[in-house]
């Protein structure tokens, strides 16, 4: 099953590993595969549009490219339309929302905004076209990192065990039947190459399986060197380099040697935690390899390298 067959995929890891390029990637390569998308921004951060030069993305879905929608889930928006929604009458909804209590209950009720967020996502996921078929084919959330994003998941499970019935409990079995459903959702992991976010992403992984009942399916390893030289390259770079301290008219040369032998030496250092994520793979995991992206502005330009290997992938 291709990562594309999905209904939904939720984006998760540590912060700052590349969830939302990550996340930016995947949905360009579906809307190539023409596919309808929608892609979520979650949390604090706000990164996603700037990819795609659109500066933040507004919190209702809106077409940023053909086929390709973006939006951003404000959890005190999505309240306010919630209490519009089942409060039938506007000058009471309109007095809860205005009053100073909202932003207090807002931000002491646990749990709240991960409720709220997870139900917009949920409606979102159940839209329909005029003709009945679904308005987003894939929808891709770029969640939290990875400690909050834990806590989204969790919730509803919890909510369940917590209350056991009511409204509140029957609409949260709704949204926990969607997110634990292998075939319609799927929990994609991001990591990079390193000591901490390899150790955090095994972490993630057994409460994943172990809590979450949602194991992880792909496991993304970003931002790898290239592996340009073999091991006769490296020993002739140190030869070189022993010669160019000796002689004086080849030390122009040295920064290129430095910056081969900086290379070798970081990919090295990345292989071994590279290959920790293989070995700690499950039987039904797939791992992907992304290049690193040599540029201090990322947009859908420079992300284009792994939107092309993100393609690859889904013809398998």
């Amino acid at each position: 099953m291709s990562i594309f067959d999905h209904r939904l995929l939720f984006v998760v890891g540590k912060g700052g590993v590349g969830k939302t390029t990550v996340s930016a990637s995947l949905g360009i390569a579906a809307k190539q595969l023409q596919k309808t998308v929608l892609l979520i921004e979650v949390g604090d951060a706000d990164s996603m549009g700037q990819i795609f030069e659109k500066g933040s993305f507004p919190e209702t879905p809106a077409e940023i490219q053909p086929n390709l929608w973006g939006v951003r889930i404000n959890p005190k928006s999505v309240l306010k339309e919630y209490i519009k929604l089942h409060i039938n009458i506007p000058f009471i909804a309109n007095r809860i929302i205005k009053s100073k209590i909202f932003d207090y209950i807002i931000a002491a009720t646990p749990g709240l905004k991960e409720v709220m967020t997870l139900g917009q996502i949920w409606r979102w996921e159940q839209d329909k076209t005029f003709d009945n078929c679904p308005h987003f084919d894939l929808i891709i959330v770029d969640a939290p990192a990875t400690g909050h994003g834990v806590s989204l998941l969790l919730l509803p499970q919890t909510l369940i065990n917590m209350l056991a019935v009511g409204p509140i409990v029957e609409q949260t079995r709704v949204v926990h039947s969607l997110l634990i459903d292998p075939v319609k959702t799927g929990l994609t992991l991001v990591t990079l190459p390193e000591e901490l976010p390899v150790n955090e992403s095994l972490e993630f992984k057994t409460i994943a399986h172990e809590k979450l009942q949602m194991p992880v399916q792909t496991t993304f390893i970003n931002s790898i060197y290239p592996n340009e030289f073999s091991l006769s390259d490296s020993e002739s770079i140190n030869e070189k380099m022993t010669e160019i301290e000796k002689t004086k008219h080849l030390k122009k040369f040295k920064p290129f040697f430095e910056l081969a032998k900086s290379t070798i030496s970081q990919r090295q250092q990345q292989q071994y935690y590279i290959d920790k994520m293989y070995k700690a793979k499950n039987s039904n995991e797939t791992i992907i390899e992304l290049p690193f992206v040599f540029s201090h502005h990322l947009s859908e330009r420079e992300i284009t390298p792994l939107v092309h290997i993100l393609k690859k992938h889904a013809k398998k």
